[in-house]
């Protein structure tokens, strides 16, 4: 892994350049060779690429004031970059990002554009999840009326990493959550990830991303890790 160091005309870099990398951690700025991920055409990879297929086939059929109307509110929604850069997404693109959490959570998408969601994000009790008899769940506090909760996570990692990689993570589903109640998710994480036993005191980071229903937005993202015990 090679470090860099910036002068006056470069004071960062982040993602891909040719076969390589850029990034940054507590150690400062470093670069690594990129590694192609494989491509195993799995059902959880057909179901994404179907709803993407789907999300740009319904772009199509939008009218021309319809995708004016996204583009226009696409200023209400600013996004930041891996350099913490603020930008704005096309109205295709916030469509297709909508459309995709709604669909996530069993919604409809539509040509509606949206305004800012007013839902508050699900909040946790500390947060922690919970490894007893291979079981995994979390707490539940409060439980907004037009929200869902997507659940994603990574497999057993390095118990000495502090975070894991986007690639890494992978969505178990709809949490089925209750107000002040546990949420298992213990059978999901294994249909993802196999039999957790032999993973003992590898770590787990988990995510959970409250989206507005109506809307498709992300009103609140919680993100924590715990060591198989």
């Amino acid at each position: 892994m090679a470090r860099i160091k910036f002068s006056a005309l470069v004071s960062d870099v982040r993602g891909k350049i040719g076969g390589n990398i850029f990034s940054r951690n507590r150690g400062g700025a470093y670069v690594r060779t990129h590694v192609k991920s494989i491509n195993p055409n799995t059902n959880a990879q057909q179901v994404i690429r179907n709803r993407m297929a789907a999300l740009v086939q319904q772009w199509r059929s939008f009218t021309d004031s319809e995708r004016l109307s996204w583009k226009n509110v696409s200023q209400l929604f600013p996004q930041t970059n891996k350099l913490g850069e603020v930008f704005f997404l096309t109205g295709q693109q916030l469509f297709t990002k909508f459309g995709s959490n709604k669909k996530a959570i069993g919604q409809f998408s539509t040509p509606d554009a949206p305004q800012p969601s007013t839902e508050s994000p699900i909040e946790f009790d500390g947060f922690f999840p919970e490894f007893e008899n291979s079981t995994l769940s979390v707490n539940v506090v409060t439980l907004p009326a037009n929200v869902s909760l997507i659940l994603r996570a990574t497999d057993g990692l390095s118990a000495g990493r502090s975070q894991a990689y986007r690639s890494q993570y992978r969505q178990l589903g709809i949490a089925p959550v209750v107000a002040a109640s546990m949420i298992p998710f213990d059978a999901a994480w294994t249909a993802v990830f196999g039999t957790m036993a032999p993973k003992t005191g590898l770590k787990i980071f988990l995510e959970l991303l409250t989206v507005d229903k109506s809307t498709g937005q992300v009103v609140g993202t919680v993100r924590t890790s715990a060591v198989i015990a």
